[in-house]
């Protein structure tokens, strides 16, 4: 359970780590610099001339190793989620062609057993558009139940108005649209 917790979430853990891993490399830094400064001051009073760059790296490493560590692991987890990722796409992709060939071979033995003259009324019936009986156009033109996710309320209004009112906003703020749906709170029950 663990385990297929971690596999599932692994590249989101990781990209956390990693987000955590640059502030930490950062803080560590800070806090090492002043340190480090301080030791490069004394080694070059103790050998009153300037520190070569290999004498300075010599003086300054211990302090900087946790920032060193905490830098590397954060590119670790930085790589490890572009990994896991590219695994991820590469078992949904082969999900999916193992889905398509399964789709194909079954729709190649419906073709067996129904034969060619079936499977040709068949898609000729799905090229046809669906006659609609009268009934039906009527009951759409009523009134359906939408969801104002601005002010998470339902309102019953005919589709018609709605993609109208909608259309006029054109690009309006969620408070205009808020205000022109507010008399179907009123005035129609739900």
């Amino acid at each position: 359970m663990i385990g297929n917790f971690l596999k599932q979430h692994g590249p989101t853990i990781l990209a956390g780590l990693g987000g955590i891993g640059v502030v930490a490399t950062a803080i560590s830094a800070a806090k090492a610099s002043p340190k480090a400064v301080k030791l490069l001051k004394q080694a070059k009073e103790e050998k009153g001339d300037e520190l070569t760059q290999k004498e300075a790296v010599q003086v300054t490493i211990k302090e900087y190793i946790p920032t060193i560590v905490i830098g590397a692991a954060t590119i670790g987890c930085i790589l490890a989620v572009d990994i896991l990722r590219k695994h991820q796409y590469a078992s949904l992709l082969s999900a999916y062609t193992l889905l398509g060939a399964t789709y194909r071979r079954y729709r190649n033995d419906v073709y067996n057993v129904l034969g060619e003259e079936l499977i040709s009324k068949v898609e000729e019936a799905e090229s046809q558009e669906p006659e609609i009986p009268e009934e039906q156009i009527e009951d759409d033109r009523d009134e359906i139940l939408f969801l104002d996710m601005e002010g998470m309320r339902y309102f019953k209004a005919p589709f018609d108005e709605v993609v109208q009112k909608v259309t006029m906003s054109d690009g309006a703020t969620c408070y205009v649209i808020d205000t022109m749906f507010a008399d179907y709170y009123d005035d129609r029950p739900l």
